[in-house]
């Protein structure tokens, strides 16, 4: 089997990054293509048919951005970052209701300047 290395950012998608990463205060790190399990977990019981039911779900979601607070160990913020502004409304209204539980912002981006616009880090 043969393999060819692949780019994990686009053009636009580093620029994003590099902009966030400027925003972002000190202890304060910028992940990308993070999975949602990573950072969410069911409250189902583990074992049961919900629970993997609901990992399943979650394992399919992979977010564009996450800023990450290493100095008290949690997620801050997540960006869904959509240069042509095209958001599947399916997958936005499952990830509002996941952060809103999860008390993790959740921002959809679709310019760079937006992120100027927002206080994400604000307590």
């Amino acid at each position: 089997m043969d393999y060819q290395q692949r780019n994990p950012l686009t053009t636009s998608e580093k620029e994003f990054y590099a902009n966030l990463v400027q925003l972002c205060p000190p202890g304060v790190v910028v992940l990308s293509k993070v999975k949602l399990a990573e950072l969410v977990k069911p409250t189902a019981e583990s074992g049961s048919d919900i629970f993997y039911e609901h990992i399943k779900k979650i394992l399919s979601f992979t977010l564009d951005f996450v800023a990450y607070d290493l100095n008290n160990n949690y997620t801050v913020a997540v960006f869904d970052y959509q240069e042509d502004g095209v958001f599947k409304e399916e997958r936005k209204s499952f990830l509002t209701k996941v952060f809103n539980q999860s008390s993790i912002r959740y921002f959809c981006i679709s310019r760079v300047a937006e992120l100027y616009l927002i206080d994400c880090f604000k307590e």
